[in-house]
């Protein structure tokens, strides 16, 4: 992944003033696998068509361009890309750091009333309109340093309709039970046979009726006596083969550890 992100100039379209970006998501592992997805239906209802299915043939350099596909459209039509940095693509789409070492999200919806708002939010008394809104311009810096004046919350509770202050500072790990993502289902908690109760991303597509609950996925070795036992083999020998650690179940250490009496 992190190979196509370099050749396909993910990482420099996201990169600003400190040069490319390493994403630390696997945005192409997950969006060809996807994609993977949607050519095997499409193969299916074209089956169900015709009666004739294909080959098809998914490439994370394809799913790259398919996710920059706008960009690589600019540079045909020779236009120049945004000014834009590793922070955001302008003054009022931006991260800005607060006065308690938090980041939020500058937001604007876009409306012509959003430089209104956003010096009545900052309690700016100067003309913001008219002001360059690129990434690095004046309005940026302005606000980036009115935003250091006050903490997070203090700003997050400023929002307007036109103008969001969305917070950003907290890893996941510490919101995995934020009500935008629980109270959604896009998060749920199941057993794991070694790690205990662990809170996962939910299944990303939901469909009526095939809801049953989210396993953890087998551990090496795990299913080892069900397959043999398909395929014929006598229960006693199956055994004799754990004993002679033929067939095996491997315990990882950490949860061998995690086993260990304190």
């Amino acid at each position: 992944d992190p190979l196509i992100q370099a050749l396909s100039g993910q990482m420099l379209l996201q990169g600003g003033r400190t040069g490319p970006v390493f994403f630390m998501l696997s945005l192409n592992d997950f969006a060809s696998g996807y994609l993977g997805l949607l050519c095997g239906l499409c193969q299916l209802w074209r089956r169900e068509e015709s009666g004739r299915g294909g080959e098809v043939e998914v490439t994370q350099a394809a799913a790259a361009l398919a996710l920059i596909a706008d960009h690589v459209v600019a540079r045909e039509r020779g236009e120049v890309p945004p000014s834009c940095d590793e922070r955001g693509r302008d003054a009022l789409h931006r991260l800005y750091a607060t006065q308690d070492d938090a980041w939020l999200y500058l937001c604007a919806t876009g409306s012509g009333d959003s430089l209104e708002a956003l010096a009545e939010a900052l309690e700016l008394d100067v003309r913001l309109a008219g002001l360059d809104t690129s990434a690095r311009g004046p309005l940026a810096a302005r606000i980036e340093r009115r935003l250091c004046d006050r903490p997070l919350e203090a700003w997050v509770e400023r929002s307007t309709r036109s103008l969001a202050f969305v917070p950003v500072g907290d890893e996941y790990i510490r919101r995995q039970d934020d009500p935008v993502f629980a109270d959604t289902g896009c998060t749920v908690r199941y057993a794991h046979p070694f790690f205990g109760e662990l809170v996962s991303a939910a299944r990303a597509i939901r469909i009526e009726g095939c809801d049953g609950p989210l396993r953890a996925g087998p551990w090496v070795g795990e299913h080892s006596r069900e397959i043999l036992l398909d395929l014929g083999y006598d229960p006693a020998l199956i055994d004799r083969l754990h004993e002679d650690r033929i067939v095996a179940t491997p315990v990882p250490e950490f949860a061998r550890r995690r086993q260990e009496p304190s």
